[in-house]
């Protein structure tokens, strides 16, 4: 009877440890990068190379908040390649434990309302919403090509509409500000009202 009661008393606790054990260990094969936002030298106005962080208020990510920041390291987890290989597609983590998803922006994003064309905020949160329109699973790291021989591994997205890439672009935060919040769009969308094209550079 004694000998009954350890056992049970052992299978109760190796499926505590399973169950303790379900949450998927981080990718140590994936490489690191931070998300460079970069500005095309040619681009109208300015250009400026920053790293983008994550606002701990709100998930969102931004770019130009706190002066001197160095970026925060993220990876893509995708078994179909292999280890240690930058070209990828998947899920992206920081590796804060915070999961990256592309929310939809709610309201018009272009000069004429209402908005025809979907554009998207990129955010960071332990757990994705289970929200309508919400994109998380086709993070990509292409190479890009900026003209001349400018060009290197970047951030993007695939969508049955958008192959491996579509287009970051920022916006301000709010009227007149310095802080700006990081979007895509595929490719087919025009751009945003105010918006600027960037690349997010992982390299």
């Amino acid at each position: 009877m004694v000998s009954f009661i350890f056992q049970g008393l052992a299978i109760l606790s190796l499926a505590a440890s399973l169950v303790a054990g379900t949450p998927t260990p981080p990718d140590t094969t994936a490489p690191r990068f931070p998300l460079r936002v970069w500005t095309h030298p040619r681009n109208p106005g300015y250009a400026w190379s920053h790293y983008a962080e994550i606002d701990p208020r709100s998930g969102e990510v931004v770019v130009n908040k706190t002066i001197g920041y160095t970026g925060f390291q993220s990876y893509i987890t995708d078994p179909t390649v292999d280890a240690g290989s930058p070209w990828r597609k998947g899920p992206m983590y920081a590796v804060t434990k915070e999961q990256a998803f592309l929310v939809p922006v709610p309201g018009p994003d272009t000069a004429t309302p209402p908005a025809l064309h979907t554009y998207y905020q990129l955010k960071y949160a332990k757990k994705v919403p289970k929200d309508n329109g919400i994109l998380w699973n086709n993070h990509t790291v292409i190479g890009r090509d900026c003209g001349g021989q400018c060009g290197g591994l970047a951030l993007g997205y695939n969508t049955p509409n958008t192959l491996y890439s579509g287009q970051y672009y920022i916006v301000p935060s709010a009227p007149g500000s310095s802080i700006y919040k990081l979007r895509w769009k595929e490719d087919n969308v025009p751009a945003a009202y105010g918006s600027t094209l960037v690349f997010v550079w992982t390299n």
